[in-house]
């Protein structure tokens, strides 16, 4: 199987590993500033003296010599053959999409993801000031650092219940050398329930763009699936890592108290991207998170669990299945994996899917 083969799959079964989703904007990470005296977690701790390590982006992949495939058949034929062309619209196909919608916030969501123009962004900001998914979008997409802390502050008002949001500013200052604010953002979120991205609009707000646009419905169904964007991913990694570096420094200094109240909250942000994830890779990055901040009372017997949960993933991913569904299943079965990927979640629909085979 080629490369090219390999990474279409990737982006239909939404796994981690061979497809990766990178932050909108790249912003330079500054340094962790020496500041006064902080309150986290009921007691005043103090910044290290030592700032925090830059994290460098992954290395590209490699690129696959390996044979081509087979030229693919089935109702989805033509993703195989051209799915760069087929995962983005244009202005003019969307505007029977846009008319019918009224050019609500959701439809002009859609045009801007599906288009890559943030204009559509910006007209849904304008419009739509208090739209939860629309101050998410500008958080992530905006290259200006004030148009995302205000994106960010606003999400945090409307929907308050969120700890993605609080996860984000406190990346946002901890680039900015302001680890006080950070840790009380980090608090907040630990507090909160499930990071929320919005997902599911997204994914059927897409469906029906493509459908306006004049894909059969079996089409539109996959194209939405496979454009579906995980932006969240990166900067919890992101986030994860410059917690590690500021929990090295602490205890580098001494300072194990300060060092353990860090432990405990990057242990919180892995549970929490864990807990009532409806996709393997927001569930395996949280795996990954935690796994940088165990107990060390506990840590061998967690360390245990999470391998297990793994390798059961990687068990119901790595079926043939999959690439025979997408290349050779009927439109109707596709069609009903979809469909329950999105009631559901992915474990449970790759489930039905195993079990049907």
């Amino acid at each position: 199987m080629t490369r090219r083969s390999l990474l279409i799959l990737a982006a239909l079964l939404l796994i981690t590993g061979l497809l990766g989703w990178r932050f909108a904007q790249p912003v330079t990470r500054p340094e962790v500033k020496e500041q006064p005296r902080i309150h986290v977690a009921g007691r005043r701790i103090e910044p290290p003296k030592s700032p925090a390590p830059k994290v460098s982006p992954p290395p590209p992949m490699k690129a696959d010599t390996g044979r081509p495939a087979a030229k693919p058949e089935g109702p989805l034929a033509r993703f195989f053959e051209q799915p760069d062309k087929l995962l983005k619209l244009t202005p003019a196909q969307l505007q029977s999409y846009l008319a019918s919608n009224k050019r609500n916030a959701e439809s002009l969501l859609a045009a801007m993801r599906l288009t890559g123009d943030i204009e559509f962004l910006r007209e849904a900001a304008k419009n739509f000031p208090n739209d939860a998914a629309v101050q998410l979008e500008l958080a992530f997409r905006s290259g200006i650092p004030g148009e995302r802390r205000r994106a960010l502050d606003a999400l945090k008002r409307i929907d308050p219940a969120n700890a993605l949001s609080d996860y984000l500013s406190a990346l946002e200052h901890l680039r900015a050398g302001n680890p006080t604010a950070a840790f009380d953002d980090l608090s907040a979120a630990s507090a909160k329930g499930l990071i929320n991205d919005y997902a599911l609009p997204a994914m059927q707000s897409a469906e029906e763009a493509f459908l306006a646009a004049g894909f059969t419905s079996v089409e539109a169904k996959a194209a939405a699936m496979m454009g579906l964007q995980r932006r969240q991913v990166e900067p919890l990694r992101d986030l994860s890592k410059q917690l590690a570096a500021l929990q090295k420094a602490y205890t580098a200094a001494g300072d194990t108290t300060s060092a353990e109240a860090i432990r405990q909250m990057g242990h919180a942000l892995g549970q929490q991207a864990q807990f009532g994830a409806r996709y393997f890779i927001d569930e395996l990055v949280g795996m990954n998170i935690e796994r940088q901040f165990l107990d060390p009372a506990n840590a061998s017997a967690r360390q245990q669990e999470l391998k297990q949960r793994t390798d059961y993933i990687r068990s119901l991913t790595g079926s043939p299945q999959w690439e025979a569904l997408m290349r050779q299943g009927s439109a109707a079965e596709i069609t009903l994996f979809v469909d329950r990927l999105k009631l559901y979640g992915e474990e449970a629909a790759i489930r039905w899917l195993l079990q049907r085979h």
